[in-house]
């Protein structure tokens, strides 16, 4: 499952982590950016969608509210998450 921002980066780094994934992708999710900071209803529909695994881009605080997240909904055993430039030193 897919999850990112819907910005220029965000399509970006989705479509190239589509590109090159040999899986199926169950299903993806942008979110507005910069002011949503309530990944509620994507974790829901990543958790019903039946994939294995999540992917997501979020830079800045935006990535820090997704990894709170994605634990405090129980997900970090069930579903392992995937990431690019989520976590960084600025974050």
């Amino acid at each position: 499952f897919l999850i990112g921002p819907n910005y220029a980066a965000g399509k970006d780094m989705l479509a190239g982590v589509k590109s090159t994934f040999k899986g199926e992708v169950k299903g993806e999710e942008y979110t507005v950016w910069p002011s949503q900071l309530d990944f509620s209803a994507e974790l829901a529909k990543a958790r019903a969608s039946g994939a294995e695994s999540i992917f997501v881009f979020y830079p800045g605080a935006a990535g820090a509210q997704f990894l709170n997240q994605y634990v405090q909904a129980g997900m970090k055993s069930t579903m392992p998450l995937y990431t690019a430039f989520t976590v960084d030193e600025t974050t």
